[in-house]
């Protein structure tokens, strides 16, 4: 086993839509190999197999269960690793990264914070699908991007304004490219890890893969919010809504079609209010323009509505399923529909 002094916490901090459930289910089946490498990969809870329950603990200043965690591992020599996309939004608050932080380096950890860094229109186009897709909102996607530009200091897609504070803070970061360019993004977090990516890594366990639901359960999404939404309720504040959309699209078999909204006109539209932005972050962390990093092509946009009126008919009936489906696992939602019928 290596013996390492000077110890590292490396936080993986995502960002969202970034395989981060496929790189922490490799990290899971590694374990063992991390720790031969000199890298201790363990969660705070005794059941769990997330790194959750310290983001929670953050939100809730109990700093106690930080330093519980973290005691477990005093008489260790290793590294640390943590991995959850949640933690990128804590790591660009000036309050929470020094706490942070300070905390580690009272245990004798010095903090090192890597994220995975995506294009813009891949990025938005994915969180657009997956806040849809949970029922979140009924908005488009021109209005989604409109939206997220008149965020200000919390436009998660700006990434020179938003990383500011971690930029700034003097705490060691890498950011990693997330493109298909650069091949499978847990050897590049094995790269960023300082190890080699020639170990005998085992895959991902089957199913940890996030799949898309297609152009047709984009449409479905927002059929069904609309739906809710006509009842005077928001797809939000419903349970057990993110499972929905998705059965019925891998039933269909709709992932194979895989969305992508961006017209030419919306997606120049995007590159242009970040150009200025991105290219400043590319050299501040890579130190090359941002072209360079990803290139230029645009994907050609993939949309989906209905073609006549059975297709039509045929998404209704679908929608109504689903809002029936929910409604037996939400009351609120079960006295609308029994107010209107």
């Amino acid at each position: 086993m290596t013996v390492i002094s000077g110890r590292i916490c490396y936080i993986h901090a995502g960002t969202h839509k970034t395989a981060s459930t496929y790189i922490q289910s490799r990290l899971i089946q590694n374990r063992k190999i991390l720790l031969g490498e000199g890298i201790i990969y363990e969660f705070p809870g005794r059941d769990g197999r997330k790194h959750k329950p310290l983001l929670k603990a953050i939100n809730r200043s109990n700093w106690k269960a930080w330093h519980t965690y973290l005691e477990r591992f005093q008489q260790r020599r290793q590294h640390l690793l943590m991995s959850a996309e949640q933690f990128t939004r804590p790591l660009c608050d000036t309050r929470h990264l020094a706490r942070i932080a300070k905390i580690l380096l009272k245990h004798d950890y010095q903090l090192h914070v890597v994220v995975f860094i995506r294009p813009q229109l891949e990025y938005i186009n994915s969180r657009y699908v997956h806040t849809l897709r949970r029922l979140y909102h009924s908005l488009t996607l021109e209005e989604y991007v409109s939206q997220s530009m008149q965020n200000g200091s919390n436009d998660v897609f700006n990434y020179n304004q938003y990383f500011e504070p971690l930029l700034s803070s003097g705490i060691p970061f890498t950011f990693i490219p997330f493109s298909r360019r650069y091949g499978d993004p847990f050897l590049q977090l094995m790269s960023a890890l300082q190890l080699s990516t020639d170990l005998s890594y085992k895959p991902a366990a089957p199913g940890s893969e996030n799949v898309q639901p297609g152009t047709k359960g984009v449409w479905l999404s927002r059929l069904v919010v609309q739906t809710i939404e006509a009842l005077g309720l928001k797809g939000r504040s419903l349970k057990q809504t993110s499972k929905m959309v998705r059965q019925v699209a891998e039933r269909e078999g709709w992932h194979e079609q895989r969305y992508f909204g961006f017209s030419e006109e919306l997606a120049e539209r995007t590159i242009n209010h970040y150009q200025a932005g991105n290219d400043a972050f590319s050299q501040r962390v890579w130190a090359v323009p941002w072209q360079q990093m990803f290139g230029s092509q645009v994907p050609t946009q993939s949309i989906y509505s209905p073609a006549c009126l059975s297709e039509a008919d045929r998404m209704n009936q679908l929608a109504d399923q689903i809002v029936r489906a929910l409604a037996k696992r939400n009351p609120k939602l079960a006295n609308a529909l029994n107010t209107l019928a």
